[in-house]
């Protein structure tokens, strides 16, 4: 294990430290019990015990040499993702709740191991959901949301990016925004696809089904209309799980009259077959 390091973490009072992307480490012995996690929260990768009830931060933002101190204190984790060795992980920063958004975002590559933050792709408004194809365990998946577009980089080299799936354009009919957010993949094992992207779609109340192979939308799963800020989603078994947000949230004062939003929802066999019961994020070397 990486040895924690004192760090000199900033805590202003007026910013949150909220949790954007979840790690689970597994159990050594039983591998099928969760005792920690890593996290991607406000300034860092944070560490929490559940044994204790204490986290602390293993390695901060500010510290990676492309990010400016004033650049780093307005972004926040978003999503993320192991990479398949277990070596990397893969996290987006998006500007936080309390500045103006910006095209400041970008995707940190973190090496817990090294103790060694390295910034892979600037200049994003939203970088989010980032999945890894099964058949190379190279080629990576990364949702541009405030793009509406899903990228295949082909041998994980975001630099020669493919425009795989244009989200606003399969839903261009009454939405003016359809953001694409969180997403569960699944490799298809019946040998006529790849495998299949499913992509909660902010603002529609919906959850879109790709085809890996071509991005062809193949499916769409319809939630009440009364939630239409679904933002992520991830199978249990065959079923998929979908969360939705609340129009908004403030801590001080409970005014809002969303009373929906905030919910989350189950789909029941979504897949075919015999589906394992497995978590969606790789286990991180730590």
């Amino acid at each position: 294990m990486a040895r924690m390091r004192q760090l000199s973490t900033p805590n202003p009072d007026e910013l949150k430290e909220p949790v954007g992307c979840i790690f689970p480490i597994l159990d050594g012995a039983s591998q099928n019990e969760i005792k920690q996690v890593l996290f991607g929260s406000k300034f860092g990768i944070g560490k929490l015990d559940f044994s204790k009830s204490e986290w602390e931060y293993v390695i901060l933002y500010s510290e990676c040499p492309e990010l400016s101190t004033d650049r780093a204190y307005k972004l926040r984790s978003n999503d993320g993702n192991v990479s398949p060795d277990g070596k990397y992980i893969y996290v987006g920063l998006m500007s936080d709740f309390p500045f103006d958004l910006e095209p400041i975002g970008c995707l940190l590559r973190v090496d817990l191991l090294a103790h060694k933050i390295e910034l892979v792709w600037n200049c994003l408004l939203i970088p989010n959901a980032i999945h890894w194809d099964e058949s190379d365990q190279k080629t990576m998946y990364v949702t541009d949301s405030l793009n509406f577009i899903i990228w295949k980089c082909p041998g994980g080299d975001l630099l020669k990016r493919d425009e795989l799936i244009d989200v606003k354009n399969s839903n261009n009919q009454s939405f003016e925004s359809p953001e694409p957010d969180g997403s569960a993949i699944w490799f298809s094992k019946d040998g006529k696809h790849s495998g299949f992207l499913f992509i909660t779609v902010w603002s529609t109340s919906k959850v879109q089904m790709f085809d890996l192979t071509n991005g062809k939308l193949l499916k769409e799963f319809i939630l009440p209309e009364q939630t239409p800020r679904v933002s992520c989603c991830c199978f249990v078994g065959k079923d998929l799980f979908v969360t939705t947000a609340n129009a908004e949230i403030n801590d001080a004062v409970r005014t809002n009259t969303d009373k929906n939003g905030g919910c989350i929802y189950r789909i029941p066999n979504v897949l075919d077959g015999n589906v394992p019961l497995e978590s969606t994020k790789r286990q991180p070397l730590h």
